[in-house]
């Protein structure tokens, strides 16, 4: 079963990959045909790398913060008959913990990013 999600997930992520640089050469292509200013210089794929390095440091603080809450939310999780359940739930609880954790980060750097 994990073999199949993790085939998903690749396969996910190169066709996503795939998309976004395809549209991306398009929108080049575009932007080729209006005339631009002087100094003008088009995005190139390297501007993309703090998207990139930041998209990979949430995944890896996701999965830090599985790994540090997940015993303790364990613990307090109402279900205890059904161990598989419970599980299921403890798990869904620290991804929804680490949802909340990334929205209020993310609204505090918009907001600074944006006042001006």
């Amino acid at each position: 079963m994990l073999q199949y999600v993790f085939t998903f997930l690749v396969m996910t992520v190169f066709f996503l990959s795939y998309f976004f640089i395809s549209e991306f050469f398009d929108m080049l292509q575009y932007i080729e045909k209006f005339p631009k200013p002087q100094n003008y210089e088009a995005p190139k794929i390297t501007d993309f790398w703090f998207a990139i390095f930041t998209a990979f440091l949430n995944y890896l603080g996701f999965r830090i913060m599985i790994k540090l809450l997940y015993d303790t939310v364990y613990v307090y999780c109402k279900e205890r008959r059904n161990n598989q359940l419970r599980a299921k739930k403890t798990l869904k609880a620290v991804i929804m913990f680490n949802k909340a954790w990334y929205y209020f980060w993310v609204t505090i750097a918009s907001y600074y990013v944006l006042k001006d």
